[in-house]
This record gives C-alpha cells, structure tokens and sequence, in this order.
C-alpha cells in the first residue's frame, strides 16, 4: 500500500515563472514495482482545446489541472473497465505531482487500472493518472483506490453541527482564481474557526468540460468537488490568511446522484498538520438536506498567493 507522506508547498514569486504546488508521498516497494499488474484503459491529450473547462483554472499564467477533474476521470475509466459495477465512492486519492502546462502546451496523458484476475461483489482497484515527460517516461501524478461493489450504496442520513458567523463579504471569487465557468459558489451561508458552509449552484455537464467526454453525464460531480475546495480556500484565507490547493482525499463515500442545482456544502475543520496542511470534512447535501455524499480528511496545502 502507498504510505500518506509528507507535504511541502513552494511557490515562485514572480509572475513569469509558475507556481509550483509539490506534494511528496512516500511510496513502499512493493507500490514502486507493481506496473505490470495495471492496465492502460484511457488516454488523452491535455490542453485546453480537449479540455475547455482549464481556461477557467489557471494560476500564475499556468493551466493548472483540477483535483475534483482527475478524480471524476479516474472513476469514469475504472466503470468502463469493469462494467455492471457501481461507484462506491475511493480512498486515499493523492496528489503526487500536479498537472501545470502552458495555454498553449498540449500533454499525452494516460489512467491505468489495477487488473484484477478475479471478481467479487466488493472491487477495490488501485488507479493512476500519469502524463509523459520530456525524458520520454510517464510521471504518476494522480493516485487513488477506486472502490466499487455490484449494487447501489443505500442513501445515508447526517445530522451536522452548525455554524454562527457571517461571511460579509460578497465578492468572494475577487479573492479566487476561478474563472466564471467555474464559479458555482452563490451565496457563503456561515463561516466561523469551525468550518465553513456554502450553497452551491454547480450545474454542468461532460459536454461542457471537455471536447470528447467519457460518459454523457457524471458519476461524480467535479464542478461541486471544485465549489467544495473552492469554500476551503476562503476560509483557509479568512482564519490563516493564505490560499490553498487540496492534495490528498482520504474517503469519498456517494450516495446518490448528484441531480439539479441545489447542493450545500458543510466542510468542518479537524485539524492542522504542521505548518501548511489543513483537514476537514466535508458533506454534500441535497435540498431536502439528505446526503449526497462525504469527504473524510480533506487535505489541502496553503500558501501565502497563488494568483
């Protein structure tokens, strides 16, 4: 198994250099060697004319690629490569190495996934992103254990603690990078040192994110991932003063579909590991309040400016 290892942030300051996000993870033996046990199941070409949504995600002059994006990539690949499987939801997806190119720089990218030699109600898969280098070799930048089973997961009920203070400001996204195909946040409902909740209007569709999409519609949703993190950096900004990226997810759990407009988001601070690290938990709810799915240990890196 791949051990959850140390994270460190660097950034370069000036505005003709990119910002460099580095997450280390510490890798065991056995995590090193196991290549031949994958199977390449999806390839692309990342640049924004495959992606259009990235025009909308671009940091320090650098189309940065999202997390919530390559999670929901990750999952489509591995429903198409065992078929009549549901999503369950992954663990432990981590960022090993960002995806950061030009405007107009194009990537060959490719998900790889475990190859099981038997079945079983229950699947859980090792999965990775990789993109090529310039040495000619692939670089695993994404990594996660997708996890399937061969029914739907049953609807689940979460009682949440609430908040008590006011966010104020209204011009939140002055503050974010997000361009406006990505500013799903409508209204901050309260933020305190506990957490932060948010309304979402998060409607989109694969059509919209990406030039030939995998699926016609989400299994996930990465545009209220995205609003989700997006929340995290205000509030990593209002208590800490810096902004953050996320860099490692430790459970995702769904429930159902994410369907409509209406989510809210209800992320709780656990805890602060070190000097740059923050963790939360994060809901997603539906309008009636029912859960749509979770987030255990959210982890994001902060650092002083991204923009």
């Amino acid at each position: 198994m791949m051990k959850y290892g140390k994270f460190f942030a660097r950034e370069i300051a000036s505005k003709n250099d990119e910002v460099e996000i580095v997450v280390l993870v510490e890798l065991d033996r056995e995590e090193k060697n196991d290549s031949d046990s994958f199977k390449v199941t999806v390839e692309k070409n990342i640049s924004i004319a495959e992606f259009p949504i990235l025009k909308n995600h671009i940091i320090n002059g650098k189309v940065v690629f999202p997390v919530a994006l390559a999670s929901e990539l990750m999952v489509e690949a591995t429903l198409s490569a065992y078929p009549g499987y549901f999503l369950r939801g992954f663990d432990e997806f981590k960022v090993n190495s960002g995806i950061k190119i030009s405007e107009k720089e194009e990537l060959k990218s490719r998900i790889l996934i475990e190859n099981l030699s038997s079945y079983s109600n229950e699947l859980k898969l090792k999965v990775r992103f990789e993109t090529l280098t310039n040495t000619g070799k692939y670089k695993n930048n994404f990594s996660v254990n997708v996890l399937l089973s061969s029914s739907r997961p049953t609807s689940k009920n979460v009682e949440t603690e609430t908040l008590n203070g006011e966010y104020g400001e209204k011009d939140f996204y002055e503050i974010l990078f997000h361009g406006e195909d990505l500013q799903g946040i409508d209204e901050i409902e309260a933020i305190d040192k506990k957490g932060i909740f948010a309304f979402l209007n998060s409607k989109s569709s694969p059509s919209k994110w990406i030039k030939s999409p995998l699926r016609s519609k989400w299994v996930t949703d990465p545009f209220s991932l995205d609003c989700a993190f997006q929340a995290m950096i205000l509030w990593t900004k209002r208590y800490l003063n810096k902004i953050s990226l996320p860099c490692y997810l430790g459970e995702f759990r769904q429930y159902k579909n994410f369907v409509g407009n209406d989510v809210k988001v209800r992320a709780y601070i656990k805890d602060k590991i070190g000097d740059d690290i923050i963790s939360a938990d994060i809901y997603f709810l539906d309008k009636n309040n029912s859960l749509i799915a979770q987030i255990v240990d959210y982890r994001c890196v902060c650092t002083d400016s991204i923009k």
